[in-house]
Formats: C-alpha cells, sequence, structure tokens
C-alpha cells in the first residue's frame, strides 16, 4: 500500500520521540544523605598534669657548733624561764650514761659527734643541760620508734619535728625533753625546766644546729 506524505511524517515525528527518550541522562545520585552526615565531635587537647616536685629531704649535719654558739644566754634564759641562768660552759665528759632507758644509752654511745652544755642559778640546784648529738638515720628512727611506744613520754611535734618529753623520778624531780631533725638529736634535761620548757629548749637547739648547718 502507498503510504502518503502526512502518514511518514507521522512515523519521523514518533521516532524522533523515541529517540529523545532513550537519549536522556540516566539521573545523578543525591549526595544530600552522605553530606547531611554528621562529623564526629572534637575532643579538645587534654593538657597533663605535671608531676608534684619532690620536696628534698634535709641534709645531714655533719658537724656541731661548741656551746658558745649553739645557743645564746638569752636564748637559754627565755626558753628555759631561767632569768637568773648563767652558762657553765661545755661538760667535756658528758657520755649519755644518765639518759633513761637502754636504747637512748646505745644510741648516743654510737653518735659520730656530741656537744653537751650547762646552764644554772649560781648558789642553787637549778639548772639544765643541753646536749646535741649526731647519730645514724636508721638510729634516729628507731629511738622515735622506741619513745613512741613508752607511755612514759609525752610526744607532740612541732614544725614536723618529733619531740617527747618525761619527768624523771629523782630526788631533785628533773625533766627531759628530746627532739629529732635529720641525723640531729637534742636533748635538754635538768631541774629548772618543765615539760614546755625542756621540749622548747630541746627544739630551739636542734633547730640551730640543722638551719646553722645549711
Amino acid at each position: 500500500m502507498r503510504r502518503t506524505l502526512p502518514s511518514l511524517l507521522g512515523l519521523l515525528a514518533v521516532a524522533a520521540v523515541l529517540a529523545g527518550c532513550t537519549n536522556q541522562p540516566a539521573p545523578q545520585r543525591s549526595d544530600t544523605a552522605s553530606s547531611n552526615t554528621p562529623s564526629p565531635a572534637t575532643s579538645p587537647p587534654v593538657t597533663p598534669t605535671p608531676a608534684p616536685t619532690p620536696t628534698p629531704a634535709t641534709a645531714e649535719v655533719t658537724t656541731l657548733p661548741d656551746c658558745a654558739n649553739l645557743l645564746t644566754l638569752d636564748q637559754v634564759r627565755n626558753t628555759a624561764q631561767m632569768p637568773n641562768a648563767e652558762a657553765f660552759g661545755d661538760l667535756e665528759e658528758f657520755d649519755g650514761s644518765h639518759l633513761p632507758g637502754p636504747v637512748a644509752r646505745q644510741t648516743f654511745a654510737s653518735a659520730s659527734a656530741t656537744v653537751a652544755c650547762s646552764y644554772g642559778v649560781p648558789q642553787t640546784d637549778s639548772g639544765a643541760y643541753v646536749s646535741v648529738a649526731l647519730i645514724a638515720p636508721g638510729a634516729s628512727e628507731s629511738l622515735v620508734d622506741a619513745l613512741s611506744s613508752a607511755a612514759v613520754y609525752t610526744a607532740t611535734t612541732r614544725g614536723g619535728i618529733p619531740v617527747f618529753s618525761m619527768s624523771i623520778e629523782d630526788e631533785l624531780g628533773s625533766t627531759i625533753a628530746y627532739a629529732f631533725d635529720a641525723n640531729v638529736w637534742a636533748i635538754a634535761d635538768g631541774t629548772a625546766l618543765s615539760h614546755e620548757t625542756a621540749a622548747n629548749l630541746a627544739l630551739a637547739a636542734v633547730t640551730r644546729v640543722v638551719e646553722g648547718s645549711s
């Protein structure tokens, strides 16, 4: 059958429409979902805490002052509450044999250096003695432990320094006190002293020796 011109034009139009449909590009995939995904939170940098600086231990004392440079007479008078006291000088033969307790006597006997000073009110029985010994750190710890466990001693701490005092039952009614710092052991005893004044005198002596050596 013979096709007319309008029929051919119609077929061409349909073909063109079909060709246009096949040549359309494929739809692009949307990245909206991925772009809306929240990014992980960023933690602020952590600043490390610096380690505490250790407090240096008190250096060991190697020498002792003589009595003239240990405590002044005014210090002794004020601390011991002995306004009329006089200095009687060094006690060269002081060996610690009068100290109460075997641990104290043995520790004093093992000291590498000692000094002992005497004070008193002339023509009276009122007197005081201040002694200082340099002892090994281990010996100091052992003596402090022994004193801490003895019920007869009154124990206190003054500025980190252990101090012990006790009354001695003798004819004159003496009092004795110890103070410890580093390898220094200070002893104050006498008939003119109370627990408080003996402890203060021992503390003054040990402080003077330790601070004087630095």
